[in-house]
This record gives structure tokens, sequence and C-alpha cells, in this order.
């Protein structure tokens, strides 16, 4: 968990992370990264998110890389929405095919 005005502590640079926002109004915002200071940085800086009071659940992907992330994040995208939680962007949970030569 980082909190909405902690600092995001010293994480591997090579793997990916799929995290989860609280916007300062109470909306979710689901995404994945494989920069997680500079993803979070921009969204605090981002008015749509409420600048500074966004919190944010982060947790590493190490093994699958960006296309087992975006898998993740599809996921959790859809899960939350069943849920009833209030999100920003349902786009990215229609994903379902990331980085493979198999077709579906």
């Amino acid at each position: 968990v980082v909190g909405e005005s902690e600092d995001v502590p010293p994480l591997s640079n090579s793997n990916s992370y799929v995290y989860v926002a609280r916007t300062v109004d109470g909306w979710f915002y689901v995404g994945e990264t494989d920069n997680l200071r500079a993803r979070i940085a921009t969204h605090r800086r981002n008015s749509r998110f409420g600048g500074k009071g966004v919190a944010f659940i982060c947790q590493d992907v190490p093994l699958g890389g960006k296309s087992t992330a975006r898998r993740v994040e599809a996921a959790v995208i859809r899960d939350l929405w069943r849920l009833g939680f209030p999100l920003l962007s349902l786009a990215d949970a229609a994903h379902t095919n990331f980085g493979s030569s198999e077709s579906s």
C-alpha cells in the first residue's frame, strides 16, 4: 500500500506491477506498469485523480512479465466492476490476449 502522501519504496525495475488507485472522491482505477514510481507520480499530477490525495495498492507480477500483468489488470477490473466498485475506466477489462501467438 502506498498512502496518500507516501513515496513509492525502492523497487526492482525488472518486474511489472498491477495497481489499484483510489481517487480523493472515491473512484477506483486499475492499471499496470513497468515503472511504478513514474506511473504513480503521473497519476498524482493528474487532476482527474485528485492530485496527491490518491492512495494505491500495488502488486508486483514477477513471472510472465507485462503479458501476465495485463491479464491480471483485466481480471481485477472485471472483478471490481462486478462487486460494484465505482471505476474510472472499464476499457482494459475487455483485453484477453497479450503477447501471445494464440488466437481466440
